[in-house]
C-alpha cells in the first residue's frame, strides 16, 4: 500500500498580462465591433483558460508555482508486518518511493527543493541529488540512484516546498489545437453570458481538440 502526499499548489506569477489568445483574436473570431466588450471578453478568456488547464492538467503560458507537501511518499513493507507485538522503529515498516509527483505539467524546470523542520528552519535539497522529468505528461522529481529523501523531521504541514516553472512557453508556443479550443470555449461563455449555468461549459468541439493533450491516469 502506498502513502502518497496531496500537493497544495500556490501560483507565484500573474499571467493575465500574457494570454494564450488575446482580445483581437477573439474579436475577430466572434466578429465583434470596437472595444466595448473588451473587459468582458478578457475576463472570459481568463475563465476559459482556467477551465481548459484544469481539463487537460497542463498550464498554458509560462508561470511559476510553489507546491507544498506534508510528507514524502512511501509504501508499506509487506514483509515487515507480523502477528503479535514487537519492538522497533515505526520507519522500519515503510520503504521510500523514489519520486514525488508534481500536480500538473508541462514542467520546464525546478527552481528549488526545500524542507522545513519543526522549528520552521529551511533546509535545501541539492539539485545534484535528484532529476526532474520535464518530458512526460506526469512530471515528477525523482531521486538519483543511491540517494534518499532528506531525513529532516518535517513540520506538521507544508514541510516540503518545490518551486518550479510550468507551461508551454509564450503564446506563440501554445499548440494551435489548444488555442482553437480556447476560442471555442470563450465563444460558448460569451453566447451564454448572464445565464446561471451554460449547458456545456467546455463545448464538445473543444473537448475533441483537447483530447491529445489531456492527462489520463491508468
Amino acid at each position: 500500500m502506498e502513502w502518497i502526499p496531496t500537493p497544495k499548489a500556490y501560483q507565484e506569477t500573474d499571467v493575465t498580462a500574457s494570454r494564450a489568445v488575446d482580445y483581437t483574436e477573439i474579436q475577430s473570431f466572434l466578429r465583434l465591433d470596437g472595444t466595448s466588450d473588451q473587459a468582458l471578453v478578457e475576463g472570459l478568456i481568463d475563465a476559459a483558460t482556467k477551465i481548459i488547464e484544469d481539463y487537460i492538467g497542463r498550464k498554458l503560458i509560462t508561470q511559476v508555482w510553489s507546491v507544498y507537501y506534508d510528507f514524502f511518499p512511501k509504501e508499506y513493507k509487506a514483509e515487515a508486518w507480523w502477528d503479535g507485538a514487537r519492538d522497533g522503529a515505526q520507519q522500519d515498516l515503510y520503504s521510500q518511493i523514489s519520486h514525488i509527483s508534481l500536480p500538473f505539467g508541462p514542467c520546464k524546470s525546478v527552481s528549488f527543493f526545500r524542507t522545513y523542520d519543526e522549528s520552521d528552519s529551511t533546509h535545501s535539497f541539492d539539485s545534484s541529488l535528484y532529476s526532474v522529468d520535464t518530458v512526460s505528461g506526469f512530471p515528477k522529481v525523482a531521486l538519483k540512484i543511491g540517494q534518499t529523501w532528506p531525513t529532516t523531521t518535517l513540520k506538521p504541514v507544508n514541510g516540503i516546498h518545490i518551486k518550479a516553472t510550468y507551461g508551454f512557453g509564450s503564446a506563440s508556443q501554445v499548440p494551435s489545437n489548444i488555442k482553437e479550443a480556447l476560442k471555442q470555449t470563450v465563444a460558448n461563455l460569451y453566447e451564454h453570458r448572464g445565464e446561471a449555468k451554460p449547458e456545456e461549459t467546455l463545448p464538445s468541439v473543444a473537448q475533441m481538440l483537447l483530447a491529445p493533450f489531456r492527462r489520463w491516469k491508468v
